[in-house]
């Protein structure tokens, strides 16, 4: 919803979105895959931090540093 309808993203709109960790491997994924959609959204709304924050859970640590080195070239 919020790519299509390009809503803001609020840091605790993201929080509010992020599921909590599971044991079960399968909810584990799709966590991760969550969490770097949350991330890619953030990253395209200019919102670097917050999806430096969410690769970081996600475990995407690469995406999160270039995420990171946005920030610091604005």
């Amino acid at each position: 919803m919020t790519t299509s309808c390009h809503v803001l993203h609020l840091q605790a709109l993201a929080e509010a979105l992020t599921p909590a960790k599971g044991e079960d491997v399968a909810s584990e994924e799709a966590r991760k895959a969550l969490l770097m959609r949350i991330a890619t959204v953030c990253k395209n709304q200019g919102s670097y931090h917050l999806a430096c924050k969410k690769y970081t859970q996600a475990g995407d640590k690469m995406r999160a540093m270039k995420a990171l080195l946005k920030v610091s070239v604005l």
